[in-house]
């Protein structure tokens, strides 16, 4: 049976505090230290708007050497999409749409 473990990254979003494509990652261990290296890595995310924080975290992740990165969006509004960031998985798909 496969080792599973859950790990949580915090991206906080302060509308107005924060300038136009500043990523800050309040991350556990796992992101920032080693954790990572050598495993399949799973990012779950759940609205990916610019694709910024995507990028951002999974550049950090990939700094580790992980054996793979996939990612999920529950919500993937492409409409705005500022980042080369394209989920491996999706839920729903939307434009510019407000949810």
């Amino acid at each position: 049976m496969p080792v599973v473990e859950l790990n949580r990254s915090e991206v906080p979003i302060q509308s107005g505090l924060r300038r136009l494509g500043e990523v800050e990652i309040c991350a556990t261990r796992s992101v920032r230290g080693s954790e990572c290296a050598g495993r399949d890595v799973l990012i779950v995310d759940d609205v990916i708007d610019t694709g910024r924080t995507l990028t951002e975290l999974a550049g950090l992740i990939q700094l580790q050497q992980p054996r793979s990165i996939s990612t999920v969006a529950l919500v993937n509004k492409t409409s705005r999409r500022a980042a080369d960031a394209e989920p491996t998985y999706s839920g729903l798909e939307i434009g510019e749409d407000f949810i």
